[in-house]
């Protein structure tokens, strides 16, 4: 694979996002799973041992998912039940449903599934 250096905006003089825009580049370079754009695929998570969440750049991201903005909380939330080693859910009303919609709490199947997969002690 060659090595390919990426034109940064000569513009830009802010050390904070050179930075970023460099660690975008390497991570579009030498991600496994590369993003599809706006509105496809917003994230991913890998399953216990690793459990690493990735968010698609290209999406807009918001806190709360005003207009036509995407959730950042709602799908941090599905993404972390990834990585806890929930897979998706065929209840609607759940957060681990595989349909993007903004929660606000977990459902009882969301509660009952990690409690499953992590049992209390007591």
């Amino acid at each position: 694979m060659p090595i390919l250096f990426p034109i940064l905006d000569p513009k830009i003089t802010d050390a904070g996002k050179l930075v970023y825009n460099v660690l975008n580049w390497i991570t579009e370079m030498f991600h496994r799973y590369p993003f599809d754009g706006p509105l496809g695929v917003l994230a991913h998570a890998f399953f216990p041992q690793n459990g690493d969440i990735h968010f698609d750049n290209d999406e807009k991201w918001d806190l709360g998912g005003k207009d036509d903005k995407i959730d950042f909380f709602s799908v941090a939330l599905h993404e972390l039940g990834h990585s806890l080693g929930l897979d998706h859910s065929n209840v609607a009303e759940a957060v681990m449903f595989p349909t993007y919609s903004v929660w606000t709490e977990l459902s009882q199947d969301d509660i009952d599934r990690i409690q499953k997969l992590y049992p209390s002690i007591n």
